[in-house]
């Protein structure tokens, strides 16, 4: 009896270990392919990168690899939305005075992956800890010169950071001032613009996501709407800060794992007074 009630609870602890890893949906990968970065600390998108790589179209220049999902996109349409990551790549380089380098990196070309699902675009960041391994990009809405490439390339290029607003607030910030397409969260719209009129006409979610710019960490989000909100305001703040302080010293509180602390001792000012002075000017 207990040799069977051994084998039987052996048993079942494999089978709710199996159920955990599908439920997880955890894929067999390199480490080098993994996500160890602050949002999942787990393995992200390898089947698709895997799928994708079979079957697409691979465009390689000497910034970026490019693969295509097969019959996406033209070969012009291809062609010049390669040519726009690497003038996005040169150009953020230039703007943030960080290189993008095989020593940085582990790698010498950023790993652009094109595909027509509809789902957010995103970045790979593989930290081990604190040193990329491997930077790659999904971009999806590429057809109609929605994808947010050079959003995610800032993504890539200023991995270190510690807060979501300082985070997604320099991607947005960038994507519109160093010429991206017209993507999320403001297609198109400057983004002051809109962040004053969603703050004057106090629209719920806007006041919502308002709360939880300038936070420290990652916050939860209640709905799309309160998250759109967060990037429009974070892009605006950003900017603001950006003007105001400089790109050295932005980029010393975006990587500061208390950003709070770090605008206090960078600026003698604090925090929620820089988010007062920029809504007083946005509003």
């Amino acid at each position: 009896m207990p040799e069977k009630h051994s084998r039987n609870s052996s048993f079942a602890f494999l089978l709710i270990g199996a159920l955990m890893l599908c439920a997880a949906g955890l894929p067999l990968a390199d480490a080098r392919e993994c996500s160890f970065g602050p949002y999942t600390g787990r393995c992200r998108d390898i089947g698709l990168m895997r799928s994708l790589k079979r079957d697409a179209e691979k465009l390689v220049s000497a910034r970026s690899i490019l693969w295509v999902e097969a019959g996406y996109l033209s070969a012009d349409e291809a062609s010049d939305l390669h040519q726009r990551i690497d003038a996005g790549i040169e150009a953020v380089e230039k703007f943030l005075g960080i290189p993008f380098s095989r020593k940085a990196y582990g790698q010498e070309k950023i790993e652009f992956f094109v595909h027509g699902r509809r789902a957010p675009s995103h970045t790979i960041t593989a930290y081990s800890p604190r040193k990329y391994m491997h930077p790659v990009v999904f971009l999806s809405f590429a057809k109609g010169r929605r994808t947010p490439y050079l959003h995610e390339t800032v993504h890539i290029i200023a991995w270190d950071w510690n807060a979501l607003w300082l985070k997604e607030g320099l991607a947005v910030h960038l994507n519109d001032r160093l010429g991206g397409y017209a993507a999320f969260p403001n297609f198109g719209e400057p983004v002051d613009d809109f962040a004053g009129r969603v703050l004057r006409r106090e629209f719920p979610p806007a006041m919502e996501a308002l709360d939880l710019v300038g936070e420290n960490g990652i916050p939860r989000f209640e709905n799309r709407a309160v998250r759109r909100m967060f990037y429009v305001l974070s892009g605006s703040y950003a900017g603001y800060l950006l003007r105001e302080w400089g790109v050295e010293k932005f980029m010393r509180v975006y990587a500061a794992k208390d950003a709070e602390a770090a605008i206090l001792k960078e600026t003698g000012k604090p925090a929620w007074g820089w988010k007062e002075a920029w809504l007083g000017g946005v509003r």
